[in-house]
């Protein structure tokens, strides 16, 4: 949860380097890996304890 406020406060302190668009598309997909990584290895945890 941690990274994922911090990739959003970056997206509103960050130096615009190009189109808005970009910058939402990006910040997105960064959230998304964080979150998948995130849950795969709370499964990988909850398999290796049984």
């Amino acid at each position: 949860a941690g990274t994922s406020g911090l990739t959003i406060l970056g997206f509103f302190l960050g130096q615009p380097d190009g189109a808005l668009w970009q910058a939402v598309i990006n910040r997105f997909l960064a959230l998304f890996a964080i979150w998948v990584t995130a849950v795969l290895g709370l499964l990988y945890k909850k398999s290796q304890a049984r």
